[in-house]
């Protein structure tokens, strides 16, 4: 499983096509009338006040992935909220029934910690993955109705029940009987979703909202609005979708935002989407005013990108880090210039003070491990590998994939180590199945090869 998101690829292809692009001016003072259905359910009194995103202040929880949401999401269950979730992604798999007793109670009771531990693909224990991360939610019981805000490059007329209804079947996010029940009007398919109302809504048709609120945004959400900067600008396309939000007058508990970059799922390339997102979220100030410096020069250095103006993009890059020598996103952009000019010293000492800064970049240790191993070169992706393996310990594929190189380069004995180690993990039986037949043949290997080292 390399992308929680792999799914989605051929699910929803349809909706991602050319769009024009909108323009926004100044905001309205006042709520402006919506053209789509609104939410229909009666304003439930919040008990604390539910600021307008992007109109004013509010505090975003920054996540690694969705099922980090959990814990959040469960302090408003009193309220019943609405839940806007803003991604490509519905997080509406169903969960195996092998596990959905365990998973929901992590869900219902689990510490932070826990679902950490137990809400990834990638932990021996795993429970419940990303993708249903809105299922768990759903079986606790704790919203009153669900808008999935879908990003999409066609125009709102363009996109049809009949092959929405049928994607979102085959891929398991709604029950053949959910799906039937589907209508479609001006861009908001509308219908029953595990028995609270559920809307998924075109980027362009927002509804208006009337309480309370809880909203979730995955950097995902971002990726489905872009095709290249000189078609989509990124920033045009992050400042574009503000004004819309702000334009729905969405009064929200809370909210929390995704990076759900670590696990491969979204490129690390646009990870700096979500932090910028949050700062809006902060400031709602600065959609009135100029961009900031360091945004408007990594938009030039994107742009010179794609125009092939190399010079260009390193010159603004390194304008970046000098306006903020330690914003990580300044340095992870230099980073990977210095990569591409192949001054590999360089560019890894460089990823290193990124990583220092943000954990969360420490995916790229995994990248460049992969690529040392395409160029032959085993003994620098077992550095990388124990770099990474430091930052994301809770990740035991890191080193099953250690063992595997030792064993290749003959270092038998600290290949045996980590897979002595490994097989002591409780692994799951529902998504891990096949991992301690494989550490028990890896183990056996190891032992071969000892015995002819004796011989």
């Amino acid at each position: 499983m390399k992308a929680f998101y792999g799914a989605l690829a051929l699910v929803l292809v349809v909706l991602f096509g050319c769009q024009k692009k909108e323009e926004h001016t100044q905001k309205p003072t006042q709520p402006q009338a919506s053209e789509s259905p609104a939410v229909k359910s009666e304003p439930i009194q919040a008990k604390k006040h539910a600021p307008v995103l992007f109109g004013e202040p509010i505090e975003p929880v920054m996540l690694e992935l969705p099922t980090e949401a959990l814990p959040i999401w469960r302090e408003y269950a009193d309220q019943k909220p609405t839940l806007v979730l803003f991604s490509v992604h519905p997080f509406l798999e169903l969960i195996p029934e092998e596990v959905k007793g365990q998973a929901i109670a992590l869900a219902k009771t689990g510490s932070p910690e826990e679902i950490h531990a137990k809400g990834s693909f990638f932990r021996p224990e795993t429970l419940l993955l990303p993708t249903q991360t809105l299922s768990g939610a759903l079986e606790a019981g704790w919203f009153s109705g669900i808008v999935w805000v879908y990003p999409s490059t066609v125009e709102k007329e363009q996109v049809t029940l009949d092959t929405f209804r049928r994607q979102v079947v085959d891929a398991g996010f709604l029950t053949q009987a959910e799906g039937d029940q589907l209508n479609l009007n001006k861009g908001v398919f509308s219908g029953t979703l595990r028995g609270v109302p559920f809307q998924a809504v075109h980027s362009s048709a927002l509804p208006q909202f009337h309480g309370p609120v809880f909203a979730h945004f995955d950097l995902s959400y971002f990726s489905g609005l872009y095709k290249n900067e000189v078609a989509t600008a990124v920033y045009d396309i992050l400042y574009t979708a503000a004004l819309g939000i702000f334009d729905a007058r969405i009064p929200a508990l809370g909210v929390t935002i995704s990076y759900s970059t670590i696990e491969g799922a979204i490129s690390l390339d646009s990870r700096f989407l979500a932090s910028n997102l949050g700062e809006l979220l902060r400031k709602p100030e600065m959609l009135d005013g100029d961009m900031p410096p360091a945004w408007k020069i990594r938009g030039e250095a994107m742009y010179g990108a794609t125009m092939f103006q190399e010079s260009k993009q390193r010159e603004f890059f390194e304008k970046a880090v000098g306006l903020s020598p330690e914003d990580p996103t300044a340095l992870y952009d230099l980073y990977r210039i210095q990569f591409e000019e192949r001054k590999i010293k360089e560019a890894l000492a460089t990823l290193d003070k990124v990583v220092g800064r943000d954990p969360g970049y420490g995916y790229a240790y995994l990248d460049l491990a992969q690529v040392a191993l395409r160029d032959n070169n085993p003994a620098v992706a077992l550095e990388l590998l124990e770099k990474a393996a430091a930052v994301f310990p809770e990740n035991p594929f890191i080193d099953f994939q250690r063992a595997e190189i030792l064993l290749f380069q003959d270092q038998k004995d600290q290949a045996l180590k980590i897979l002595n180690r490994l097989k002591e993990l409780r692994w799951s039986r529902r998504f891990h199945i096949d991992v301690p037949q494989k550490l028990k043949e890896l183990a056996v290997k190891a032992l071969e090869q000892e015995g002819e080292g004796h011989r």
